[in-house]
């Protein structure tokens, strides 16, 4: 087997180098070729993956959640879309959680060693494509814009410490859903549409799967500290759409994350992309 070892090298983790080299000396072995790659800039990174597609049986994308973002955008796009592995080096690292992988370094790339394919789903929003979540709202845009050195220095503390202001500054999102042949109006601080049970670190979807050809659209009225609570405590009050597509209008002032990446304002169109990426996980008993 022919594999590409990709990784960047300020995923807002330290040590990369001797990460990197752990990871050669563990993992090369096993494989025929073992290639690596330190990607030099986002063009550089989506260059790479697009003639490896090619070449190599699997992909082993090393990073965070925008990483493996940047990564699925081309694969997904491929005729020919080789297996993809993770060694997650990120802050929250959301989207392996999301696929039932481990997110402590030395157990990732064990799994590599012992591990199956999986086919999952993943999502079309407009013209991009995400692994685990879309979400507009009061807390979307914390993931992008907690600076590289606040996450070197204080890790996923540098989101939390972000949120807390968010808590007293009121914000809300209204429009409408088209799902299931049906148009719901909302009102809300915070939506998301998740493929997946795990957000911001924590599972807030619990029994959610992302192979089953459906995600969830999840929201609650607006409320104190912009509803975030009711995540957590209230679970009732959340307002749960499961779909296979649909169409959410909002504001058009309205910034959507994508996999904690700055995406489209206004409309989204999404679709789910049943088993349609194969990824490295852990093996089912």
């Amino acid at each position: 087997m022919k594999v590409l070892f990709i990784y960047n090298p300020v995923s807002g983790h330290r040590n990369i180098k001797g990460k990197v080299k752990y990871v050669t000396k563990h993992l090369a072995p096993y494989y025929d070729r073992f290639d690596v790659v330190a990607s030099l800039s986002p063009n550089h990174f989506r260059q790479t993956i697009y003639q490896a597609s090619s070449r190599y049986d699997l992909l082993l994308i090393s990073g965070g959640d925008g990483t493996i973002n940047m990564a699925i955008n081309i694969i997904a796009r491929l005729q020919h879309r080789p297996v993809l592995g993770f060694i997650p080096l990120g802050t929250i690292n959301d989207a392996v959680k999301n696929f039932g992988n481990p997110t402590r370094f030395k157990k990732a790339v064990n799994l590599i060693k012992d591990s199956y394919v999986k086919d999952v789903d993943i999502i079309k929003v407009n013209n991009r494509y995400v692994s685990y979540v879309s979400c507009c709202g009061a807390f979307s845009d914390i993931p992008y814009s907690t600076s590289v050195r606040a996450k070197k220095l204080f890790g996923k503390l540098s989101y939390y410490f972000k949120t807390i202001p968010r808590f007293f500054k009121k914000q809300e999102v209204h429009g409408y859903i088209i799902a299931n042949d049906k148009r719901k109006m909302f009102r809300s601080s915070f939506l998301l549409i998740l493929n997946g049970s795990m957000m911001g670190g924590f599972k807030i979807n619990k029994g959610a799967s992302n192979d089953d050809g459906y995600v969830d659209i999840l929201f609650t009225n607006p409320g104190h500290f912009n509803s975030v609570f009711k995540y957590f405590f209230r679970k009732k009050s959340i307002t749960r759409i499961r779909a296979k597509s649909g169409s959410i209008m909002v504001n058009s002032n309205v910034t959507w994350d994508f996999d904690g990446e700055v995406g489209s304002k206004g409309r989204l169109n999404f679709e789910v992309l049943p088993k349609y990426l194969s990824i490295l996980t852990v093996k089912e008993d």
